[in-house]
């Protein structure tokens, strides 16, 4: 049964850091979503403002 434990202690560890990584790029892509909606909202801002 030991040699069994350890192929399957591997598999989960590479199966956390495959989450890790996925989860990284996740945050990164949220990040720059909202900076473009952030970016989105000023221009119609000042659009608005420059309708006035």
């Amino acid at each position: 049964m030991a040699r069994i434990a350890i192929p399957l202690e591997q598999k989960i560890e590479a199966a956390q850091q495959k989450v890790v990584k996925a989860k990284e790029k996740y945050d990164a892509a949220i990040e720059e979503l909202k900076r473009l909606m952030d970016k989105r909202d000023s221009v119609k801002k000042e659009e608005i403002l420059a309708a006035c």
